[in-house]
């Protein structure tokens, strides 16, 4: 199981009692500092002190600092090109259709009260 965030409060808690292991890069938020010190305890203040590459790494109740090798990457980088969107022509309404069944429907509300009219005299 894996969840990476930049924003601890939204790595829930049970997520992280099931994993059972944490590793915890550079951290300076108070907000952040004291999310994680309910879960690591008075380790969560070497956060600050801790620079690229290195990470507190959390296995039930083993506490270790750890330094990963940084990631370098020599891929250059390249733009997606997106296709540029073409208007389209808007669709116009078929005024004839509507006007017919617009007339279609009041005939046919005619006939109804016609109907209703007659059998009431009845």
């Amino acid at each position: 199981m894996c969840a990476v965030s930049q924003f601890p409060a939204l790595v829930s808690k049970e997520l992280i009692k099931h994993a059972g292991q944490l590793f915890l890069g550079y951290a300076s938020e108070p907000n952040t500092l004291q999310y994680w010190k309910g879960l690591i305890g008075k380790y969560a203040e070497k956060l600050k002190q801790l620079s690229n590459g290195q990470f507190v790494y959390f296995n039930r109740n083993k506490i270790d600092k750890i330094r990963i090798e940084p990631f370098e990457n020599n891929i250059v980088k390249t733009r997606i090109g997106l296709p540029e969107p073409k208007p389209i022509e808007p669709i116009n309404p078929n005024h004839s259709t509507t006007t017919s069944l617009t007339a279609f429907l009041r005939l046919g509300m005619i006939l109804c009260f016609t109907v209703l009219l007659l059998g009431a005299i009845r």
